[in-house]
């Protein structure tokens, strides 16, 4: 079945905070900040009631009721889990406190082992909670803390790029900006092709992906996480076209100034 996807359903950033790639997001209107970074807590809440309110409706097909199940799943978790698997890093500044200062490793738990205060919990922890949580750790051991905390997450980038490998991005990267960080795709990628996967369970790819790319989405909008690889296939003949395309996307993105962290 097709899905006609409005250039509302794209600026509706809301709606690919969580799991996007799903049809019924051209189907449900959210107001919403486009120019957000991170889902807050409140966005996936009312997602969650949008997934409800479609699954209780028989204004929609059953394929369309079985998809808002799944996804509400989804959108629970990481309600409940939080962003943050083993492998993620933080970037910690505490401002004054050069030994709380470090870029640190996610551990099983998830929990943060600071340096001088020990295991600090992430379960249940979006990204965009990240500052005030950790805000609110610190100052029971520092006296009014100004913390800067930033999100870096670890994927599998793959395929035809120069230097395909493990890579620990910004969650506030965008995805062109993650295939550059492996030296950009080569003159035998297949852009078309470009697949994000979890597991055998494919999140992104075709039309929606690319679309995704040019609208400047970042890794948290499009619900990434650790572990999570980005695959560029090859093409069976090189395309100069192809390539250009692609360069022309990233120029663009690059415009909206986010930084990569290596």
């Amino acid at each position: 079945m097709s899905w006609i996807r409005s250039t509302r359903g794209l600026i509706l950033t809301a709606l690919c905070l969580a799991l996007a790639h799903s049809p019924l997001f051209a189907q449900l209107e959210v107001d919403w900040d486009p120019g957000r970074l991170e889902v807050t807590r409140e966005a996936l809440l009312e997602l969650e009631r949008l997934y409800q309110e479609v699954m209780a409706s028989e204004a929609y097909s059953e394929d369309v009721r079985t998809q808002a199940e799944r996804d509400l799943d989804a959108v629970r978790e990481r309600l409940t889990m939080g962003d943050f698997r083993m492998g993620d890093r933080i970037a910690l500044t505490v401002v004054g406190e050069a030994a709380l200062s470090d870029t640190l490793h996610v551990e099983p738990g998830p929990s943060l082992q600071a340096p001088v205060v020990g295991a600090i919990s992430l379960k249940g922890v979006l990204r965009s909670e990240l500052n005030e949580h950790l805000t609110r750790e610190l100052s029971r051991f520092v006296q009014n803390p100004r913390v800067f905390a930033k999100s870096l997450v670890r994927l599998s980038i793959q395929g035809e790029l120069i230097q395909p490998g493990f890579y620990t991005v910004p969650a506030d990267a965008l995805l062109s900006e993650a295939l550059m960080v492996a030296g950009g795709p080569s003159q035998e990628a297949d852009l078309d092709g470009l697949i994000v996967e979890r597991g055998p369970e494919r999140l992104w790819h075709g039309e929606d992906l690319e679309n995704a790319i040019i609208a400047g989405w970042t890794i948290d909008q499009l619900g990434l996480r650790g572990g999570d690889q980005i695959l560029l296939p090859a093409q069976f003949s090189s395309s100069i076209w192809t390539f250009g395309r692609y360069m022309l996307i990233v120029g663009s993105s690059l415009l909206l100034g986010t930084q990569i962290l290596f």
